[in-house]
């Protein structure tokens, strides 16, 4: 298992709701064994196994919930 820390730009964020869905959002990916965001700065820092979920899958799991990942 390589579990690592990824740090997400997210933009689109309005409410602690915003937040929340995309936390909701990157839990159900396999692998993710915890997510913590920041409305204020605009992250979500989530831990997860590297090679059941990737870069790009928390990517799209961000997307999908309706927002952007930058930077």
């Amino acid at each position: 298992m390589s579990e690592v820390k990824s740090t997400l730009k997210v933009a689109g964020w309005g409410c602690e709701g915003c937040s929340g869905a995309t936390a909701d959002a990157l839990k159900k990916l396999a692998g993710v064994r915890s997510v913590t965001t920041d409305l204020e700065k605009g992250v979500a820092e989530v831990v997860h196994d590297d090679s059941k979920a990737s870069r790009a899958d928390l990517e799209k799991a961000v997307t999908e919930a309706g927002y952007q990942v930058v930077g």
